[in-house]
């Protein structure tokens, strides 16, 4: 089993231990729900994030803490949940126990921004890595939280806000990367303090009839809605939506098809990808303009098992749609 992928395990060892619970849907999907009432459905969803692995050491525990909010908030958003409260573990180093205030302040400033509250957890002293794992509940209206089954061919594939800053905004850290100051500054942003747009949650279950949030990248995303929901999918690379920092970097890339399949595949962008009607799609853009979001079609959900990745009508081979844990 040691070249076992991290689904296949997920799906081989854990699902089977959810069998009892109907609204963890044999952890398919990024959330799992517990209805309380007719009408409201609370949703759970947790992520873990490790240093050296999800963050960089030379990062700021304010910046740290943000992210690994971000990140659960992010989640609650694609399954249309209001987020409500959250509990945070952390696996402390002596090294950042002495800053351990302005880890809170990190958490202070980002539950203000997403409109949630501490509500516990635990912490603990580790030789490292500092770990900090969070757990975030939510609230939605209607029948459940939006699954990531529930595409069907001839939908649209849709995605909120920008796509490749975080992944571009990764190699300015590790200096990899040279830009105008301007553009590494936006970079770096969207890196250390994604904004998932939660100013669209209320109705997105009216809109989108599967979702994900882009964590481990765009590609590798939508690919689990379309095998979810049983469709293939064909994706137009020159439709992503890019900040300037991105289009400033682009230009300046030989392959533009391959560069582009790269900010798709990078990760950490914690928008929202989906699937929506056509029928449905020009009042979805005209809401999330009174929102001040940005929402983009970027494909077409399609019948069949195919995954087709296009620029500018050809063919883009993927060498890795996105990131995996091992």
């Amino acid at each position: 089993m040691s070249d076992e992928g991290e689904f296949d395990y997920i799906a081989r060892a854990l699902a089977p231990l959810s069998a009892d619970w109907p609204g963890a849907f044999a952890l398919r999907d990024d959330a799992a729900q517990i209805p309380v009432k007719p009408g409201h459905t609370l949703v759970i969803t947790s992520d873990m994030l490790v240093e050296d692995r999800h963050f960089l050491p030379s990062d700021s525990l304010e910046d740290i803490a943000w992210k690994a909010l971000a990140v659960n908030v992010s989640d609650l958003v694609a399954k249309g949940a209001k987020p409500a409260g959250y509990l945070v573990s952390m696996a402390w180093t002596r090294a950042r126990l002495k800053d351990r205030d302005a880890w809170a302040e990190g958490l202070k400033a980002a539950q203000t921004r997403f409109d949630l509250a501490l509500m516990g957890g635990d912490t603990t002293l580790s030789d490292g890595p500092f770990t900090v794992s969070i757990t975030a509940l939510g609230w939605v209206k209607g029948a459940g939280m939006i699954r990531r089954a529930g595409a069907k061919a001839g939908d649209l594939i849709v995605v909120t806000g920008l796509i490749g800053d975080a992944g571009l905004g990764l190699q300015c850290a590790l200096g990899e990367l040279s830009l105008a100051q301007d553009h590494q500054s936006t970079l770096l942003k969207a890196l250390r303090r994604p904004e998932p747009p939660l100013a669209l949650v209320d109705d997105l279950p009216h809109y989108l009839r599967a979702s994900a949030d882009i964590s481990d990248g765009l590609l590798s995303d939508l690919s689990h809605i379309a095998t979810a929901s049983g469709c293939g999918l064909s994706l137009d690379l020159e439709r992503l939506p890019l900040s300037d920092a991105a289009r400033a970097w682009l230009h300046s890339q030989a392959n533009p098809g391959q560069a582009l399949s790269y900010l798709a595949s990078a990760g950490d962008d914690y928008q929202i990808i989906g699937a929506i009607r056509p029928e449905k799609w020009d009042e979805f853009q005209a809401y999330a303009q009174t929102r001040h979001h940005r929402v983009t079609q970027v494909g077409v959900f399609t019948p069949g098992p195919d995954k087709k990745v296009r620029y500018q009508g050809q063919d883009v081979a993927l060498s890795q749609p996105g990131f995996t844990h091992f």
